[in-house]
């Protein structure tokens, strides 16, 4: 009897080990998956909480700490030349295109402070030159010189975010001219 109870004790701990590794292996899983999907910066999130997890086993830290700086090298290394990019298209006057690049960065990196600074100082002076050209098209417009008006709100359209108002606006009028 003492041996079988010996021998259930040593399953029983046996089974526990299993179970507590485990758990550990599928604390793990939500930042590894990221990480193996390409979603560095979400990835990232999930596997500094992962590392902030105490009493966790040694194999486990490392891979963690492997995938986390790992993550971090492919973010900058998607983001840093797209950020190049972007601040040469706005050093060209491309703000058009500057604000799109930017736009691309936030995918990937959706905190990153200068693509969201820039991003919002391009977008609001975008708007104040489509807001400007636009009225000239709809003075144009009243005027019924109906061929510069078209030229104006086509150059909304060019200058503008496509998310713009302004540029919807601009597209809602010279749907009018195809007409």
């Amino acid at each position: 009897e003492a041996y079988e109870a010996d021998q259930l004790r040593a399953k029983q701990e046996a089974d526990r080990k299993k179970a507590l590794r485990h758990s550990k292996v599928d604390k793990l899983k939500p930042g590894k998956t990221l990480y193996l999907q390409g979603k560095y910066y979400k990835a990232i999130d999930a596997l500094e909480a992962f590392l902030k997890i105490s009493d966790m086993d040694e194999d486990l830290i490392k891979e963690a700490t492997s995938m986390l700086q790992d993550s971090k090298t492919m973010l900058l290394q998607a983001t840093t030349p797209l950020l190049s990019k972007a601040r040469s298209f706005k050093e060209g006057e491309d703000l058009k295109q500057a604000y799109e690049t930017y736009g691309e960065v936030l995918v990937y990196d959706p905190s990153n402070e200068e693509a969201l600074d820039e991003r919002n100082k391009i977008f609001n002076m975008l708007r104040n030159r489509s807001m400007k050209v636009y009225r000239e098209g709809l003075i144009s417009e009243s005027l019924s010189l109906f061929s510069e008006a078209k030229e104006k709100f086509q150059e909304v359209q060019q200058i503008s975010p496509i998310n713009s108002e302004y540029y919807i606006k601009a597209t809602e009028k010279l749907q009018k001219y195809l007409d």
